[in-house]
């Protein structure tokens, strides 16, 4: 694994950083079926693009024959660098702010493995970050639910345990495994927290919507080439 995480940040290094492209990470494996079906013991990361952000209405062009995927996410927006090590109480005071999020997967060609799909950054496509708020959710379980609907009608609900006790978890994690690989969690960086409902697949001319707790509902077109 570590091997994998290595050659992600080498090519985040000189293909998103370099180019001023950089946007934050995202949480991969967040659920415990998938952990276990992995054979790891935590959820890992990937890497978010600024060129390849969204916006609620956009359209998202699929590749030709491409098989896409559509995750319904919470965002976390980090206000100020946190180095590993923080304890739970200064990771969750470093969010700035919360919204909903789709993530778009391209798993068009199978990644066989933990390290080959860390090498492949966890078949990220886009990603679309909606609008901000900055009440802090104390307890996400309880409080956040999600509903995905597709084409107008709802696919799927949300399922709890997709979603961390605290917030704060998620940041100690990026910013330790960051840490390990020389790098650090920065002001700024978004950090996508992991699919809440298990990912639908979609085609050209399907519309998601994501209706979240407390957030404004956001919405992604899909179309060809």
């Amino acid at each position: 694994m570590r091997r994998g995480m290595q050659a992600q940040l080498t090519e985040w290094r000189s293909t998103v950083q370099a180019h001023g492209h950089r946007l934050g990470w995202k949480i991969g494996f967040n659920d415990r079926a998938s952990q276990q079906r992995m054979g790891i013991a935590a959820p890992v990361l990937g890497y978010l693009r600024r060129d390849r952000l969204l916006a609620s209405g956009d359209v998202f062009r699929m590749p030709a024959n491409a098989v896409i995927k559509a995750e319904a996410e919470v965002a976390i927006r980090i206000g100020r660098d946190v180095a590993a090590g923080v304890s739970a109480a200064e990771a969750e005071s470093a969010i700035a702010a919360y919204a909903p999020a789709v993530e778009v997967v391209d798993v068009t060609q199978p990644l066989d493995g933990i390290e080959m799909l860390l090498r492949g950054n966890l078949y990220q496509a886009a990603v679309l970050i909606g609008p901000e708020q900055h009440a802090i959710p104390t307890a996400p379980r309880q409080t956040i639910q999600a509903r995905l609907h597709v084409d107008g009608k709802p696919a799927r609900d949300s399922e709890p345990l997709r979603l961390p006790e605290r917030f704060g978890e998620l940041v100690q994690l990026v910013a330790e495994t960051l840490s390990r690989h020389g790098e650090q969690l920065a002001a700024g960086d978004w950090i996508i927290c992991g699919a809440l409902i298990e990912p639908v697949v979609v085609s050209p001319g399907s519309r998601v919507e994501v209706e979240m707790s407390s957030f404004e509902r956001i919405t992604l077109g899909f179309a060809g080439p």
